[in-house]
């Protein structure tokens, strides 16, 4: 005999039965009086409710990788710095009369 209780995860955001509520991904037990009262409302497939950090589109299906931005470049990688800005461009200081590299 197992130590483990076997557990279901409720399926929807609202209230049932006394006020009681149901958040979606919460676990219950699965011998719990509410949950045999509104089985429709649980689902012992938690796999619905795993986090990731994969993209999934309004219907919850998967669509691709996760893309995650790398916060550095890899060796040989080149970057574009700043597109549009003033980053390497030759710039007067004001007042002073010199040319700078920025």
């Amino acid at each position: 005999m197992s130590d483990q209780t076997d557990v279901v995860y409720a399926v929807i955001d609202g209230f049932v039965e006394g006020g009681v509520q149901l958040r979606q991904g919460e676990i219950w037990a699965a011998d719990d009086a509410l949950v045999r009262a509104y089985p429709q409302h649980f689902t012992a497939d938690g796999s619905r409710f795993a986090r990731n950090t994969r993209p999934k589109d309004v219907f919850g299906n998967d669509v691709g990788g996760a893309r995650i931005e790398a916060a550095t470049a890899a060796p040989g990688e080149r970057r574009s710095v700043n597109p549009g800005g003033t980053a390497g461009k030759a710039t007067r200081s004001r007042g002073t009369g010199t040319t700078a590299r920025g």
